[in-house]
């Protein structure tokens, strides 16, 4: 019984974890596009200003919000980086607060039950298309951690994911 319980738990976990909440929206609470007081506003106040935005920013993109995300025995913090021209949301990075290898091994066969077989794989990086999600996926394995990490496919925001 207790094995039985442990598998629905897994598989109800893994469902919160990559399925939109909303059938137009990108990432659970959120659309591609909004602004920083739309995702607050959005994620019922949850969502707060990053104290590390350095750390999770890029040259195209800044970390300007953090809010935590459970699904299931997974535990996440979700950072919002926003586009540096336009200031909209232009990607989701979920990281595991507490990684470790088999976590991290069962995201990434999940990823691969929900998308089927990725589009490309690298040594960190393995990729797949959502096209009726407009969501780019990506699982990146660092090796003591994973991310993953979702953006826009189709309009201004990685037009050419």
């Amino acid at each position: 019984m207790k094995i039985i319980l442990k598998v629905v738990q897994k598989f109800i976990a893994i469902f919160l974890i990559l399925s939109p909440s909303l059938s137009y929206a990108n990432w659970q609470y959120t659309k591609w596009g909004m602004t920083v007081e739309e995702v607050v506003q959005a994620s019922n106040g949850s969502a707060n200003p990053d104290p590390k935005t350095n750390a999770h920013s890029s040259s195209a993109s800044e970390s300007l919000l953090v809010a935590p995300f459970r699904a299931g025995f997974f535990e996440f913090e979700a950072n919002f980086l926003f586009d540096r021209r336009s200031r909209t949301l232009s990607v989701v990075n979920l990281k595991l607060k507490d990684p470790n290898p088999q976590q991290c091994s069962s995201l990434r066969q999940e990823l691969n039950s929900k998308y089927g077989p990725p589009q490309s794989r690298g040594s960190i990086a393995v990729t797949w298309r959502d096209e009726t999600a407009n969501n780019g996926i990506a699982f990146l394995d660092f090796g003591k951690s994973c991310d993953i990490q979702y953006r826009a496919l189709r309009g201004q925001i990685n037009k050419n994911l």
